[in-house]
C-alpha cells in the first residue's frame, strides 16, 4: 500500500481533496493553514505564532485501505501522525519552526492552536464519499436488487435524480424477460 505525504522526497498530490476537506473543516473552526511553496508542509497561517511557525506533514490512503494497514503504513515513518482513520488521512503532531536563529519557540504545550488543531483533527467527520446503492432500495423491492447489482453506476444516476423508480425499473425488466 502506498499512501501520500508531507514527508517523502515525492510531494503528495496538490489537489489532494482528502487534505483539502480537512483543512476546510479547521478553517470553519478558526484555524487556517496553507501549503509551503518550497516543502512539503503546511504552516498555520491564522492564528499565526509570535516568531515561529507551527507546521504539520499530511499523509493520505486508498480507499480499501483498512484502519490497521493504515497504522502500519504510518508506524514506518519517523514521524508522529494521527489517524482519523474515516476520512483516510493521518496529520503529522504539529510541530514548530523558530522563525529566527535568536529566540527559542516556546514549549509545544504552551501553543494553543497545538492542542486545538489536534482536537479538530480528532473530530473531523468525512462527508459521505460515495453513494450506497442500498440507500435507493426498497427490501421487498426484488428487481431493484437485480438492477442496482447489474448496472450499479446507471441505476444510482437514475435514482436519484428521480428519472426512474423501482416499478419502472422492475417492469421494463419484467417486459425485456417475456420478450
Amino acid at each position: 500500500m502506498t499512501a501520500a505525504s508531507a514527508g517523502d522526497d515525492k510531494p503528495p498530490a496538490s489537489d489532494d481533496a482528502a487534505i483539502k476537506a480537512v483543512v476546510a473543516h479547521f478553517a470553519k473552526n478558526g484555524v487556517s493553514l496553507a501549503k509551503e511553496k518550497e516543502g512539503n508542509y503546511w504552516v498555520v497561517t491564522d492564528p499565526k505564532g509570535d516568531g515561529y511557525d507551527v507546521l504539520v506533514a499530511w499523509r493520505t490512503f486508498p480507499t480499501k485501505a483498512t484502519e490497521e494497514e493504515m497504522q502500519t503504513e504510518l508506524k514506518m515513518i519517523n514521524l508522529g501522525f494521527l489517524l482519523n482513520a474515516p476520512a483516510r488521512v493521518a496529520m503529522s503532531k504539529p510541530g514548530l519552526r523558530s522563525a529566527d536563529l535568536v529566540n527559542k519557540p516556546p514549549p509545544l504545550d504552551q501553543v494553543p492552536v497545538v492542542a486545538k488543531l489536534e482536537k479538530l483533527f480528532k473530530e473531523y467527520k468525512p462527508q459521505n464519499r460515495k453513494s450506497n446503492p442500498a440507500r435507493f432500495l426498497t427490501a421487498s423491492s426484488e428487481c431493484s436488487l437485480l438492477a442496482a447489482h447489474q448496472r450499479p453506476n446507471v441505476f444510482m444516476a437514475e435514482k436519484s435524480s428521480g428519472r426512474i423508480s423501482d416499478e419502472d425499473r422492475c417492469s421494463a425488466k419484467s417486459n425485456s424477460l417475456k420478450a
